[in-house]
């Protein structure tokens, strides 16, 4: 072997193949669902639902370590967590989640937008998380409805970029967005 395939073979074993990247659970507070929907908004109606991610990129957002930027991931990953959290929601607010049924009312819900980031100022950065969903309804193959909601919270601070931020940031960013889905006015008349 030369010189400068040991030094390759070297640099190859020695330099990460992968970028960093780091991963968060979201959480609820607890009794989320009956907080949400004290009273049932629907009466026993039987649903389907159908959760998909439809964003660009998994990652919801990024943290620092020294001076690199690390993308932040959920784990499970976002579709899972926001179909369990549904779920449960649905039920505590009065529809039957059924798995399949002919008779059922299909929930498409897509997430188009999930994500927490900063605008980087002298000493202060501008916080901003956003979540977009895209609600459509369908009952024997037609359309009912469909219905576009979301969420976005702002806030100042001072620059630091932590895990422990970022996760308490997009959390609250769950519930807030879970939270419209029972007062919509479309999703009330199902």
């Amino acid at each position: 072997m030369t010189k400068i395939s040991l030094f390759l073979l070297f640099f190859t074993i020695s330099t990460p193949i992968f970028a960093q990247e780091s991963n968060l659970v979201l959480s609820l507070p607890q009794n989320f669902a009956n907080n949400v929907c004290p009273v049932k908004v629907w009466k026993d109606i039987p649903v389907v639902l159908k959760v998909k991610d439809n964003r660009e990129s998994a990652f919801v957002g990024e943290i620092a370590k020294g001076s690199e930027e690390i993308d932040v991931f959920v784990n499970p990953p976002l579709e899972l967590q926001f179909q369990k959290a549904l779920e449960g929601l649905l039920t505590v607010c009065g529809l039957q989640v059924m798995t399949t049924s002919a008779e059922a009312t299909v929930l498409k819900i897509t997430i188009e937008k999930f994500y927490a980031g900063g605008k980087k100022k002298f000493l202060t950065e501008k916080h901003e998380a956003e979540s977009a969903l895209m609600i459509m309804a369908e009952k024997g193959g037609n359309k009912i409805f469909d219905v576009d909601l979301g969420f976005s919270i702002e806030s100042k601070g001072i620059r630091k970029k932590n895990i422990k931020q970022l996760t308490k940031t997009l959390s609250d960013l769950f519930y807030e967005t879970l939270k419209q889905i029972p007062v919509n006015r479309y999703l009330k008349d199902l």
